[in-house]
Order: structure tokens, then sequence, then C-alpha cells
């Protein structure tokens, strides 16, 4: 008998650099494991809202580097956390667009 692993993996989008003060907006694929996946959020290792959620929305208040990151569960208790590393700058030249 042969037990295949049904391993859970997950990925950030959205965009890396963003402008200081403007929401954007960012979402998580996840795949294998065992569905019914959770998620959390966080900034900066800060808990966001947006819990529960494949996507949320992040305002960073200050210019510099910051992170995403979430915390996806499937239904066995298997995680996957992915971060995403992001800048942020006031009055770029670029807008956020929801993806």
């Amino acid at each position: 008998m042969t037990i295949q692993e049904n391993s859970l993996s997950a990925s950030i989008s959205g965009p890396t650099s963003v402008n200081t003060g403007i929401s954007c907006g960012y979402s998580v694929g996840a795949f294998g494991g065992f569905g019914g996946y959770t998620y959390l959020w966080s900034t900066d290792g800060t808990i966001t809202d947006g819990q529960g959620t494949a996507a949320v929305d992040v305002t960073f208040g200050s210019d510099g580097s910051h992170s995403v990151e979430v915390q996806v569960t499937d239904s066995q208790g298997a995680a996957s956390s992915p971060s995403l590393s992001v800048t942020s700058q006031t009055s770029m030249e670029f807008t956020c667009e929801y993806m």
C-alpha cells in the first residue's frame, strides 16, 4: 500500500510597491491539503482585518519595507505561511489596483 502525501501550499498575490496611505488588495491561492481552508492575515507581524477570507485590503501608514503574511490552514490542521515583501513610499507615480 502506498500512502501519498497531500501537501498544502499557498502563495500571496498583490503589489510589491505601493503608495503610503493607499489601500491595496492582496489575495492568497491555496493548493492541496484537504480543503476547508482558514486564513489568518497579518502585516508586519500584526494581525489584520479580513480574517477568514482569501483576500484582504492593506494600508501601510509609513514609508519603508513591510511584509504581508497569511497562515492558511486546511481541515486536517496542515498549514502553509507565505509572505510577501512590500515597499511603501509617499507620492509614488503609480496606483494600486485590486487583484
